[in-house]
């Protein structure tokens, strides 16, 4: 508790009351390791040949195992929702020993899968219980990212993780809140939308626009990234190389239940949430009551009023449009207006009045309460009402 002086101890007792501390823990440190020779885990020892890897080049991962006794095996390999995607053994006699499995990154019906992180699930009934390897059945915890820098010529973000993680990248301009010490100011751009990388260096391909690819984010004040990263369960697997189908698409047909059974009471930023619900939609921005400049790629106005109309698209579009949230509308950077989330099919309206008649960049935050957050943004010419009058004459011509 800051400001609070803490109490001196009573060193009349101190001594003897730690005395008695090591005591105890010492002998319920005896205990615990009698337990565990006990119950040791009939399930050793398992490690990849590689934690990446892409199938459509005929590559192979081959997963290594001891069991420590005969019985019945299930070895499982799941996506990242805890669904079955192919079952490598089911049911099957097993003796006790080192085991080999090999996956080819195919679902059960044959199908390569899509790109994304997948976990091992190994089962073992015998000696008169049933034992499980499944590290993938907790809510994972949050890595520390070090960033080194963003190259402008070749277009990489470069950065580094100490572990296999799923990242959530972002880009935009702010600056420090001087009351809160956080960054305040738009997300413009998300760079990675909570995909699986493997640890160490890491690279992101991304040419320094906007979601809107018409604003360089790079030249704008107060350049800002943002990562974040949850670590990948022990032996994920990362698949690569499919650019056919995204992991979102294949959610819908999915067949089974979940075999995830841990329970997440505080959802606060991305804990515990399903590849829908942890995933930002994108976010479709257009001006009512402008005229769409292609020469310059802006939307000219004379209106005081800008009308504007949002939509939320993609897979995950239903599921983040029902979560608890808030939508912050921002001008050139600084924040002008707030609503609660209105639906993914919505209007709003933003007040140019106070402008100079000038370009301005507009941007929409929606922001989860959960942790996703669907960006756009767009540049705005508020211009003499004679021009734009011109324009919307010159477009009913046409």
């Amino acid at each position: 508790m800051r400001g609070r002086r803490l109490k001196k101890p009573d060193t009349k007792f101190f001594h003897a009351g730690l005395a008695r501390t090591l005591c105890a823990v010492a002998f319920l440190l005896l205990l615990q390791h009698a337990a565990l020779a006990q119950s040791a885990s009939g399930i050793t020892d398992v490690t990849l040949s590689g934690n990446a890897f892409n199938p459509g080049l005929g590559q192979t991962v081959r997963i290594r195992f001891k069991t420590a006794y005969a019985g019945i095996l299930d070895v499982l390999i799941l996506d990242r929702d805890g669904y079955i995607v192919r079952t490598l053994s089911s049911n099957k006699n097993s003796d006790a020993g080192e085991l080999n499995f090999e996956w080819d990154g195919r679902n059960d019906s044959g199908e390569i899968v899509a790109n994304e992180a997948y976990s091992v699930k190994i089962d073992l009934e015998g000696n008169d219980k049933i034992e499980s390897y499944f590290p993938a059945n907790a809510i994972p915890d949050e890595l520390p990212v070090h960033v080194f820098y963003y190259d402008r010529q070749n277009g990489v973000f470069s950065y580094s993780l100490p572990k296999p993680a799923r990242v959530h990248i972002q880009a935009g301009s702010a600056v420090t809140d001087p009351v809160t010490k956080k960054p305040k100011g738009p997300v413009m751009r998300t760079v990675a939308n909570r995909e699986p990388r493997a640890g160490g260096a890491c690279i992101e391909q991304w040419n320094g626009f906007d979601e809107s690819s018409t604003i360089y984010i790079p030249d704008l004040p107060n350049f800002v990234t943002a990562v974040y990263a949850t670590a990948l369960a022990q032996n994920s697997i990362i698949v690569v190389g499919n650019n056919s189908v995204h992991f979102l698409d294949t959610v819908s047909k999915r067949k089974g239940n979940s075999l995830f059974t841990f329970s997440v009471k505080d959802r606060h930023h991305h804990r515990g949430l399903s590849a829908l619900e942890d995933t930002s939609p994108d976010l479709v921005l257009k001006p009512e009551n402008a005229i769409w400049d292609p020469d310059k790629k802006l939307w000219k106005t004379s209106d005081s009023n800008l009308k504007i109309h949002g939509s939320l698209k993609g897979p995950s579009a239903d599921a983040f449009s029902k979560q608890p949230g808030m939508v912050a509308m921002f001008v050139d950077g600084q924040t002008v207006k707030s609503i609660s989330p209105p639906g993914p099919d919505f209007s709003v309206s933003l007040s140019l009045a106070k402008l100079s008649r000038n370009i301005h960049i507009v941007s929409l935050n929606w922001g989860s309460d959960y942790g996703p957050t669907a960006v756009n943004s767009f540049r705005v010419l508020l211009d003499e009402p004679s021009t734009s009058k011109e324009l919307i004459q010159s477009k009913e011509n046409h």
